[in-house]
């Protein structure tokens, strides 16, 4: 203020401060009062902390709050995803901002916990993946028992729409309106012919290494390895502990059903249908 006073030059302040000289233009432009257009470091200060205080972000998910618990809660007990959570809370308040948070939000908040007991059951709660990806195994090749005309790709292109119920996904699926199944090249699946005959539906079967072709099936294993890790001896889970398990998977929400969780979208089905009362 003293050297503008004194009609010393940009360059020269540039010079005695040690800042460039397009910094010292910036702030006489930014910090001259609106009186005497003349540049007051008093009143530069003052301008400086409130726009720090404006452009401060605020902490949506703060911890402690009604929302952060809530994430907290379906993160920890119900398993949802941040995905999942996040799309869950935009369909519970559809006009309130203030009640929903993005997947981002949700794995800062988690991620930018201060460490303890809390964050780690959080981080524990996230679906794992590996660290780094490893080389892939070869392995023999063997004959494959499929069919060309049971290859997925002669499927009805029809089932990949999802507009009707009972196409399923996986190894062995049975139910009482069961109309396709896609499985994998398994050795379990050499029976195909009898169980395509017991349980009267058509089965295709993906090619190999295209996990892809059996999406909602590959991300359903990954779901389910949170309760039940790859290689653990199944021998000592009980019914009670699967049919927990069960519930849990059927009280995610998931995004091929719109947001809504599989029991929602069966029970839809099944009132559709008139067949609620039979199946409660």
């Amino acid at each position: 203020m003293i050297e503008k006073a004194r009609n010393t030059s940009v360059r020269a302040i540039a010079r005695l401060l040690g800042r460039s000289a397009s910094a010292i233009t910036r702030e006489l432009a930014r910090n001259r009062t609106e009186s005497s257009r003349c540049y007051d470091a008093t009143s530069a200060a003052r301008a400086c902390r409130a726009r720090r205080e404006r452009s401060r972000r605020q902490v949506k998910l703060a911890t402690g709050s009604a929302l952060y618990w809530q994430v907290h809660h379906d993160l920890v007990y119900r398993r949802s995803s941040p995905q999942q959570i996040a799309a869950r809370l935009r369909e519970m308040h559809p006009d309130n901002p203030e009640q929903r948070v993005s997947h981002e939000t949700i794995y800062a908040a988690i991620y930018t916990h201060p460490r303890g007991g809390l964050k780690q059951a959080m981080i524990e709660a996230l679906r794992q993946e590996k660290p780094v990806r490893g080389n892939a195994r070869k392995t023999l090749a063997r004959k494959s028992f499929v069919p060309e005309e049971l290859r997925i790709i002669h499927r009805p292109e029809a089932i990949e729409t999802r507009q009707w119920p009972g196409h399923w996904e996986g190894d062995l699926i049975k139910g009482a309106f069961n109309r396709s199944c896609v499985g994998n090249r398994g050795s379990e699946m050499t029976c195909h012919v009898e169980l395509a005959e017991r349980l009267n539906l058509d089965i295709w079967f993906a090619d190999p290494y295209a996990p892809w072709q059996r999406g909602s099936n590959e991300n359903t294993n990954g779901l389910l390895r949170q309760f039940l890790p790859k290689g653990a001896d199944l021998s000592g889970v009980t019914q009670m502990q699967l049919n927990d398990i069960a519930k849990l998977m059927n009280g995610r929400p998931r995004q091929t059903l719109n947001w809504k969780t599989p029991e929602e979208a069966m029970a839809m089905e099944l009132a559709a249908a008139g067949l609620a009362k039979r199946c409660t």
